[in-house]
């Protein structure tokens, strides 16, 4: 219903678009919207705008677009006149050589297997007489709009059609036919059946041709194709086995369902001229035998009937067959020959899903802000201890002090100094002592870089911070004279010594220095770490969250290295439980680390401190998945509960998708060992169906998961995840092969022109290849019933 709904609102798609455009310049243009004038009626341009439109349905929804064949234009030409003689619009002629589409079909060359839509439409609305354009929107949105119709144009096995259009003689109507059909209706090579040592079949032996209505019963038998498989040839007899006969009895349920085996021959397919094939036929070779349902299952082999399998010998082989050949199985349901399987087969998976699900990292959190390392002036202040009577300060006394502020490294513009001193010394001497003192530091300040350093000494006495201090003590009232009367005391008193523990707390310096951080080189990644550090120490998560992901980057363009991640120095706490996950993550990475279990108890451990944390639920999910037993039903029931909760958080979907994926694929490989599919199996492979996202995944990642539904036999749905990668410039070779195989398992798809792309641009890549893969186990030569397929071939492998 969704898809029938798509191609309606499609039609109203077509007009708003400014759909049809034949026609490059204005005048054409304007008479493809001009009123028709009937008396020079155009009909191959109303055919030209009526395909124009199917085929931009078709392209919007991933089919080949229909192409013009003469044959089928012949015969549609001809009912469009014959309705319009007899004005009403069918699909069967009076009588005569031409009374079926059939007839018409063989009356112009071609064979029998063909569909049409006929329709006739007014030429005028109202007064109004129609435009090119307006006549073409209402016979493609009447044909869009209805279910019948569409589902025809829709059908993937038409690829040529023929579009016919007539107006009544009376000028009020149009009719229309269109034609559609492929290969098998074409049949020029119908007269070289006697050019064959062992000429084809063209006794029916009570068969009739393919119907729509009867075959379709047996659309829901799955994986029809590989009842072919079970086709052989063992000491000149032709045998039929199969391993689940209950299924085979379900579909060959009627008197009158059977089989039937064909040998066809190489010799069909010559690179010279048409191909050697009666396309009015049901099969193509030479039929063996033809056996209905109750005699087959009653010839079965097998007598174990504990044994769900059929073996018969059909007959025996042509003996006049001296060249290569193919079998083909014929599906006979009501004596309708509903399929005509060829030989298939698939490439063996040579890669595994690349878009792998490793530990996540948090880079994407809200209110985590973009940084890049500034490189500003900034001020750093510290303080230096004077010791008594020391003057000359060396690197050794000031690089330890340096060393505790944990900065990273920097280049100093300009040092500003206040020297305090104790009150005890005289004024004169104590300023002295403070400037040698500051004089001293900035010669080891400047030591540590090329420039020179702006300075300003300031030298002070710390008269105040003496009178805070000596409050506290038995010379309490020092504090109330003034600082030569203190000074004074201390001297007649000789009380030096007593308070020198007072006395050398005043004596230091205030350093503040103005600084522009180095970030040139190896040094960044030291600034990154520290101004990180700083971030924690603030508990700014978002600054700091900003800086690690800048960080991430650095790290994979392999400007940082290790250091940076050893520099990080965060809390384990559960505020910080983001923070430590991506540490981890780093570790792991820079240091090459294999998920292991002792990874698993640290990724544990964080996952009790935050267990609400979405990427280390992730994370510890991944890692439970990849290490843990599989466990019971309800471990896993579980697992999949916890998987399903990532949906709601703020991981992103894609995300989860992978994780699933990767689940579903441990549950498949759990199971694939058994004999026959584990319900647990089918559903991880409906899950995997609905979560995998085609046109987001990468070819490595398509193909993987198209080997996984080759697996289990869904080629359909295979074809599909790698459909799309078949037009990228720098396809892999193994995804065109693959594609290859499968399209031999879909054999509609052969016919295509996506298929022909392929073949074109696998010989491009691999010529050798590509003209060996036609051989007894791989491609069958029945491709060639493509003709395009087959004088590519041709003239790459020079009729191999």
């Amino acid at each position: 219903m969704r898809k029938f709904i798509t191609r309606i609102l499609f039609v109203f798609f077509i007009l708003s678009q400014g759909f049809y455009t034949i026609g490059q310049d204005n005048k054409s243009k304007s008479i493809l919207s001009e009123p028709i004038d009937l008396r020079f009626f155009n009909s191959d341009t109303l055919s030209y705008l009526i395909l124009e439109g199917i085929n931009k349905h078709l392209t919007f929804n991933n089919h080949d677009e229909l192409r013009i064949h003469k044959i089928l234009k012949l015969a549609s030409e001809d009912q469009a006149e014959f309705m319009a003689a007899i004005e009403d619009a069918v699909q069967e002629q009076s009588s005569g050589k031409k009374k079926t589409l059939e007839d018409r079909m063989n009356f112009y060359g071609g064979a029998g297997n063909a569909v049409e839509i006929v329709t006739k439409e007014p030429l005028q609305k109202g007064s109004d007489v129609l435009s090119y354009k307006e006549l073409a929107y209402t016979i493609v949105s009447k044909w869009l709009s209805n279910k019948k119709t569409v589902d025809i144009i829709m059908n993937p096995e038409n690829i040529f059609c023929g579009i016919g259009t007539r107006i009544d003689a009376k000028g009020k109507k149009i009719y229309i036919s269109m034609v559609m059909g492929n290969y098998r209706s074409l049949n020029a090579g119908a007269n070289r059946r006697n050019e064959l040592n062992a000429p084809y079949t063209t006794r029916l032996f009570g068969l009739w041709p393919y119907e729509e209505k009867t075959c379709k019963k047996c659309r829901d038998f799955r994986n029809m194709i590989d009842l072919q498989s079970g086709l052989s040839v063992r000491d000149g007899y032709i045998y039929f086995k199969y391993n689940r006969l209950r299924d085979l009895k379900r579909l060959l349920r009627d008197p009158k369902d059977g089989i039937a085996v064909e040998v066809v021959q190489k010799d069909q397919y010559p690179c010279t001229g048409d191909n050697i094939l009666d396309n009015n036929l049901p099969g193509k070779g030479i039929l063996v035998k033809r056996f209905w349902s109750r005699k087959l299952f009653k010839k079965n082999m097998n007598k174990d009937k504990k044994k769900d399998e059929i073996e018969v010998k059909i007959g025996k082989f042509p003996e006049n067959i001296k060249g290569e050949y193919e079998l083909n199985l014929l599906i006979i349901k009501e004596r309708r020959v509903c399929k005509n399987i060829m030989r298939s087969f698939v490439m063996e998976a040579g890669l595994e899903y690349s878009n792998k699900v490793e530990l996540l990292a948090d880079t994407i959190s809200a209110g985590a802000g973009k940084y890049m390392p500034q490189v500003s002036a900034n001020k750093i202040n510290f303080n230096i201890p004077f010791e008594k009577s020391k003057v000359n300060y060396k690197a050794q006394d000031v690089e330890p002090l340096l060393k505790q502020l944990d900065e990273p490294d920097y280049i100093i513009n300009e040092v500003n100094i206040t020297a305090y001193s104790s009150i005890e010394g005289s004024e004169e001497k104590n300023a002295q002592l403070q400037k040698d003192r500051a004089q001293s530091i900035v010669k080891v300040l400047e030591s540590r870089q090329k420039d020179n350093i702006k300075t300003n000494i300031i030298t002070k006495d710390n008269w105040e911070m003496f009178q805070n201090d000596i409050k506290e003590t038995k010379y309490a009232e020092l504090a109330e004279k003034t600082i030569k009367e203190a000074q004074d005391y201390i001297r007649e008193k000789r009380i030096h010594e007593e308070l020198e523990p007072i006395l050398s707390k005043q004596r230091y310096a205030d350093v503040e220095m103005t600084v522009t951080y180095d970030i040139t080189g190896d040094k960044e990644q030291v600034f990154a770490a520290s101004m990180f550090n700083k971030a924690i120490k603030k508990r700014d998560l978002p600054l700091a969250l900003s800086i690690q992901k800048f960080i991430f980057k650095k790290i994979m363009d392999k400007k940082y290295n290790v250091k940076v991640v050893e520099l990080m120095n965060i809390p384990f706490e559960k505020d910080f439980a983001g923070l430590l996950m991506n540490k981890l993550w780093l570790e792991k990475y820079l240091n090459k680390i294999e998920e292991n279990k002792e990874l698993f108890g640290k990724i544990t451990q964080l996952h009790t401190l935050d267990p609400s944390n979405p990427y280390i639920q992730y994370n510890y999910i991944y890692f439970d998945i990849l290490l843990s037993d599989f466990g019971n039903e309800k471990t896993m029931r579980d697992r999949q509960k916890m998987i399903d909760e990532l949906y709601k958080t703020t991981l992103s979907k894609p995300t989860v998708d992978n994780l699933n994926i990767e689940y579903q694929f441990k549950i498949i490989h759990h199971y694939d060992s058994l004999p026959t599919p584990h319900p647990n199996m089918i559903s991880s492979l409906e899950k995997i169906k609905k979560i995998v996202n085609i046109n987001d995944a990468n070819w490595q990642s398509a193909l993987k998961l198209a080997y996984i539904f080759i697996d289990q036999k869904d080629f359909d749905f295979a074809i599909n995840l790698i459909e799309p990668f078949i037009d990228e410039d720098n396809v892999f070779d193994e995804l065109l092969f693959t594609y290859i195989g499968l399209c031999s398992k879909a054999q509609h798809r052969l016919s295509s022109s996506l298929f022909l792309k392929t073949m074109i641009k696998a010989s491009e890549l691999d010529k050798d290849r590509f003209c060996k893969m036609v051989n007894p186990q791989q491609l069958n030569f029945q491709v060639f019933d493509n003709y395009d397929v087959k004088e590519h071939y041709c003239k790459v492998c020079k009729g191999k």
